[in-house]
């Protein structure tokens, strides 16, 4: 228990939830958001589920992992490819939630085991997450919210056009 952390972040975002899914579901943005990934290799199994491989810096230290992901309803779960056999030490995700017509919450979660050795560093570790999952949900509102613009700009186009036609 003391190995033990898990981390959540809650933002609201002003768009409908299928905005804010279409671009949680498309796994390749984690490469955008995630503070702790410099690169994203998908390889997608099925339409709900996949795996990728990330490379990247947790506070400055290498590492890479691979996660096994699962789409669902209302947003997207990862864990660990190739967990120890004591269990997975790394899993998360998000979920969204409609909150009203144009607004939905988003929760970001992240469960980790701990190495023993990094069990004094444990409450540094901590703030680096809620630091960095809060600065990922900014970057996730931001990618939703000019994708739902630009997606807006398109149907009024393209109403538009069906009008004049």
């Amino acid at each position: 228990m003391l190995r033990d952390i898990a981390a959540t972040r809650l933002i609201e975002v002003f768009c409908r939830q299928e905005d804010a899914l279409a671009v949680i579901w498309e796994i390749q943005n984690i490469e955008k958001t995630e503070v702790k990934a410099d690169a994203v290799q998908v390889n997608k199994q099925t339409e709900h589920t996949g795996t990728y491989k990330v490379r990247g810096h947790f506070a400055g230290i290498p590492w890479h992992n691979e996660f096994a992901y699962v789409l669902h309803e209302q947003g997207f779960h990862s864990t660990e490819a190739h967990p120890p056999a004591s269990g997975a030490r790394i899993q998360g995700g998000f979920v969204a939630v409609t909150t009203g017509e144009q607004s939905c919450k988003i929760l970001h979660y992240e469960q980790y085991v701990l190495p023993q050795w990094a069990v004094p560093l444990k409450p540094l570790i901590v703030w680096y997450l809620q630091w960095s999952m809060q600065k990922e949900l900014h970057d996730l509102r931001a990618i939703i919210l000019e994708r739902a613009a630009k997606d807006m700009t398109q149907s009024k186009v393209s109403d538009t056009a069906t009008r004049t036609v």
